[in-house]
């Protein structure tokens, strides 16, 4: 049962921890701005038919090659339209990794929660 005086995490909030611990390991600084942007491409890829349908039947590895390349796919597509952005992640091995890892856990946790 949640305490009444504590609000419930919501998705955002979860994104936002995920991002303040990849700007602490990496050593980098994503802004409000880039936190929209790294929400987008969650989005994007949770509600991708592919993956949707992927979390109906694989197992969490599978899942996890679907969502490399969707993310990969997803970034790819940001090269002309906010190349900063792109180069910020795509120029850090390590943050994008990271990054990868961490955006998997919580894109897999609301998929399962969305779809038991």
């Amino acid at each position: 049962m949640l305490d009444e005086k504590t609000p419930p995490v919501t998705e955002l909030d979860r994104l936002s921890a995920i991002i303040a611990h990849v700007n602490e390991i990496s050593n980098t600084h994503f802004t409000e701005e880039d936190k929209v942007k790294i929400s987008r491409i969650a989005n994007t890829i949770n509600s991708n038919k592919d993956f949707q349908e992927s979390l109906k039947t694989n197992t969490k590895s599978n899942l996890k090659l679907l969502f490399k390349r969707l993310f990969n796919t997803n970034l790819a597509d940001m090269y002309e339209s906010d190349f900063n952005f792109y180069k910020k992640i795509e120029e850090n091995i390590e943050l994008k990794e990271l990054l990868k890892e961490h955006l998997f856990e919580e894109v897999f946790r609301h998929g399962r929660e969305s779809n038991p």
